[in-house]
């Protein structure tokens, strides 16, 4: 049961279960996010999800949609 325990926790931590965001370029050379959903499974909405989180009250626009995951912007936080 211990050894059944430790295995669930590792593995647990193999995939996330969250799309990942991390500074970039936007098409257009100005700041942006990349979220990241190519994990074996993350879906579509785990990127949206992750958007989200990101933006906030705020929202934002997507940039760039491609097979790995979005390119998005806040909006600036006047929009709050």
């Amino acid at each position: 049961m211990r050894w059944a325990l430790v295995v669930l926790v590792v593995c647990a931590a193999c995939e996330p279960d969250e799309a990942r965001g991390s500074r970039a370029k936007g098409p257009d050379g100005r700041s942006a996010w990349l979220v990241d959903c190519s994990g074996q499974y993350l879906s579509r909405h785990h990127c949206h999800e992750r958007f989200r989180k990101l933006c906030g009250k705020r929202g934002g626009d997507v940039l760039e949609d491609t097979p790995h995951g979005l390119v998005v912007r806040c909006h600036p936080k006047e929009y709050e």
